[in-house]
Parts: structure tokens; sequence; C-alpha cells
């Protein structure tokens, strides 16, 4: 078995049509879903890349691998093994395709860690942070067209879709319905993100609808670039004896603002709010049963422990995910109870999520937020009324399962989210 794994940058569930987006923008992914089973309820660790990439690859929550923050200078321990480093020495040829920080270079730090096991490790040419999907999707197809020695895992990485919402060619700006994006009796986002919208655009934008669609606009594009890796797999012969795995790091804010740091926010990843952390899976492949859907909820930490169980490799060490393979074949799944998350980006936060009920807390003083928030996500899903002070043994419940995720994850080690600092200051 080959297992060919997509990450799709800043990709929420439901930006996709087979999560019910009315918008037709991911009739590949949607068909792949068809063929294979799709999770309703996956969640990343945070809203963040590197974090939730180290998460992907190691099965461990960010205090366990200490890498908490994006941009961080903290790297996992060396004996934490990253997800090639088990594939190769399983004998699986072990390849990458990423987009993730090449471009950054100059600026910020190499992150050694993401190539850990990898015999070949590339980024599209050009200059930047950002290289369209085409390019990630055509060098992928070159390595498959090399013949490479099998079984192999192929891991792609596609940015496309974070923000700016400006990239894909004109052809997939087609599903804004307003008439005018730029009427003043629509101009009702914060100034801050008007203003930014702006600057994107060229043009005075005024409905958020607009910049809705145009993120709707990036997904359809790297659905393209996805259907053309799909095609190249059709035509080597390998669709039947590869598992083709397509996740993301985390979510965006889109047109409802969220508070952080002082003021509302949108179109951005920020704070730990239900936006940033709903992300697609969807798993085809040998042994995964058609058109099944897991609506257990399960977090990225737990992928890479399913991985490991379908390709038969054993786990070198304890792992902080758990496997869900038994339910990929039609088996019962155990699904999470609770859910955790972290910040430490932008601003030092935590969450749990035990359904129906959601608390976060800020780890540092913030003066214009809440210290505590508490959502009812059955009756309140978009966290607008904070029950924090109404159900305050609810609260306090939650307050120790998060005492008791901190205390197992960190397992003796200080806290990361005390001891380092926030690494982006906006």
């Amino acid at each position: 078995m080959n297992i060919v794994l997509i990450a799709v940058d800043t990709l929420r569930s439901d930006a996709l049509s087979c999560y019910g987006n009315p918008k037709p923008t991911s009739p590949h992914i949607d068909r792949l879903a068809r063929r294979g089973a799709l999770l309703e309820n996956f969640y990343s660790v945070g809203n963040c890349t590197h974090p939730g990439f180290t998460s992907l690859a190691s099965g461990m929550y960010p205090e366990s691998s200490r890498v908490v923050s994006h941009w961080t200078r903290v790297s996992p321990p060396d004996e934490l093994p990253m997800i090639a480093q088990y594939f190769a020495d399983a004998g699986f040829n072990t390849a990458a395709v990423d987009n993730l920080y090449d471009g950054w270079r100059p600026k910020h730090p190499y992150y050694p860690w993401f190539r850990r096991g990898f015999s070949s490790y590339g980024y599209p040419p050009g200059q930047g942070h950002y290289r369209p999907g085409a390019d990630v999707s055509k060098m992928a197809c070159e390595w498959l067209r090399s013949k490479p020695p099998q079984p192999f895992l192929l891991f792609i990485h596609y940015w496309d879709t974070h923000a700016p919402y400006n990239k894909a060619p004109h052809r997939f700006y087609r599903f804004y319905d307003g008439n005018d994006p730029c009427d003043p009796r629509l101009d009702y986002m914060p100034p801050e993100v008007r203003e930014r919208q702006r600057r994107i655009f060229g043009r005075p934008i005024t409905d958020p609808g607009y910049v809705v669609a145009a993120y709707h606009a990036e997904t359809a594009y790297v659905d393209d670039c996805l259907g053309a890796l799909l095609s190249r797999l059709a035509k080597l012969g390998l669709t039947d004896e590869t598992m083709v795995v397509v996740t993301s790091d985390h979510g965006d804010i889109m047109s409802v603002p969220r508070s952080a740091l002082g003021r509302l926010w949108c179109f951005c990843h920020i704070g730990l709010n239900e936006d940033c952390l709903r992300i697609p899976l969807i798993m085809a492949g040998p042994g995964i049963a058609e058109a099944a859907t897991l609506k257990h909820r399960f977090q990225l930490v737990d992928l890479l422990p399913t991985l490991l169980d379908l390709a038969g490799i054993p786990k070198r060490i304890e792992l902080d995910g758990r496997s869900f393979s038994a339910a990929l074949s039609g088996g019962q799944a155990e699904g999470r109870d609770e859910l955790y998350f972290s910040e430490n980006t932008y601003q030092k936060q935590r969450a749990v999520l035990a359904w129906a009920w959601k608390y976060m807390r800020m780890e540092a003083r913030y003066d214009s937020m809440a210290p505590r928030c508490l959502y009812n996500l059955e009756r309140d899903p978009l966290e607008t009324v904070n029950l924090s002070d109404a159900e305050p043994k609810v609260a306090r419940r939650m307050e120790e399962l998060l005492h008791g995720h901190v205390s197992r994850t960190t397992r003796g080690a200080p806290d990361p989210l005390v001891v380092q600092d926030v690494t982006s200051t906006i």
C-alpha cells in the first residue's frame, strides 16, 4: 500500500461541497469522499501551521512536542519520531512536496523536524513563500512519473486557501451571488479588515460575502490542482493500491468576526473558536469502506496512529493520539470524549471541548478579553453567549479537564505555554 498525504493549509471543512457547502467548490474531493471515508467532526489542535503539522507528523499534542507556536525557535526532542521516520524504517520510499517555509528562510529559522525521515523533500521552484497549487501538483506528479520504488509515502502541502484569497486564476472566482461587492450599505466589516481587503483586491470591498466567495474560489482552485494529482495516480495504475488522505492544519475565521487582542478579526486564524479548529479529513484507498461517514470526534493527533495501524507499522512510543482504523473498514470506533486545543502564536490560550460544552481560557492577561469563556455548542454553535458565570459547575469541571490534560502532556516538564513567549506581535 502507498500513502499520499495531502494537507491543504487553512481549509475549513465547510468550504467543501461534501461537508455541506451549497457551492460546487470541490468536485474532485467529493468523488474521493464517495469512494472512501469522511470524518464529519475532525479537529485541529490549534490555530496555526507549525503546531498543527507537528501534531499530524508526531501524533502528539503541542504540549508534548513543545511546538506550541508558529515561527517557534523550539524544536521537538530528537527522540520524538516523525511520520516519515516510521515509514522509512518500514521500507517505504518517502518524499514531500512542501509549500511551508522555504520562502520564509531569510526571516525565520529552518524547521528541520519536518524533514525527518524523508529521502526527498522539495519545494516548487520560484520566489517567495507561496507557490501556486498547480506548481505543487506538477512537482508531485513528476515525482510519481519517475516510478519511485513502492511502497511510498508522499506528503503534499498546498497553501492556496491561506489568506489573502486573491491568488487563484480568474475563472475560479465564480461563487459571489451579490450585485455590488462595494455597496456602501453593506459596510459592516471591522475597519481594519475592510482596509486590508481593499489593499488585497484593489477596490473598496464592503460586502464580506465577496471575501467568503473568494475563499471558496481558492478552495475550488486547489481542488482542481488535486484533481490533476488524482488523475496522474489513475494513469499510472496506482489508484487501487494507494491510500489518499486529505486534511488541513487549521481553519479560518470567515464573516462572523471574533474578538482577540482588543479588537475584532475575520478572514484570518486567531483564537480557538470553532472557525479555526474544524477541518476536513477524507481517506480513500485499500481497506477503507466506500461512502463511509464517521460522526465521532477525532483530532490531528489521531491521524498518525491510524495510518500506522493501516500500514501494519508498530508505534515506537506511547502517542497522545489513538487509532480509529477499525472504523474506516466498517468496524466500531470510540471517539474522543474531550478534545484539547492551544495557541501561543498571537496570544496564550487553551480550550477543551466536551460535547456540547466548549471552554476557553486565557493563559496570560489580556485586558480586553474575557479570561474564561464557556459555550454550549448545541444551543450556540457560533459561540456568542459566554456562560462561564451562569454555569459555574460546568466551568469548574472543564477547568479540571484542562488541568489534567496539561499534566499528562507536559509529563513533569515546564508548561511550554508558560515558559515560551508568543511569536507574533500583530
